[in-house]
């Protein structure tokens, strides 16, 4: 089974590029409102994601209460590729299906190691939940 069928374009995808400082990449979060989101390059190269946890463990180690760090600091700073790797476009269904276990999102690559969108968690179990009831509709 080819995973881009479950994929959503990086043109329909919330990114946030990584020479953002955290106070950009935090409010578009919020704005979005979305818990974690990849994070790309100027190049639009996959780097990393980062989630709102990342942000409050920013702040927790900021033992100044200096909170206009986050004026400054850039978002390459505390993104994180190790949490959420991508998978290349022509990766396999159960590859796909062991990432998506583990994170609500699995950024995409292309060859070039270009980022080409996500496979979310939600599009996965609603293909399950479709063919589940295709399937049962075909028995009765």
């Amino acid at each position: 089974m080819n995973i881009l069928r479950f994929l959503t374009p990086k043109s329909a995808v919330c990114y946030l590029y990584n020479d953002f400082t955290l106070r950009q990449a935090l409010e578009k979060m919020f704005f979005h409102r979305h818990h974690a989101v990849p994070v790309i390059d100027r190049k639009g190269r996959y780097v990393g994601s980062v989630s709102d946890g990342d942000f409050l463990r920013e702040v927790y180690e900021e033992q100044s209460g200096d909170l206009h760090m986050f004026e400054r600091r850039k978002l390459k700073e505390i993104v994180r590729r190790e949490a959420n790797p991508a998978v290349k476009q022509d990766a396999s269904i159960s590859d796909l299906l062991g990432r998506v276990k583990q994170n609500a999102f699995v950024p995409v690559e292309d060859d070039r190691g270009s980022f080409i969108g996500i496979v979310t968690r939600r599009d996965i179990i609603n293909y399950f939940i479709d063919e589940y009831e295709r399937t049962d509709d075909l028995e009765k």
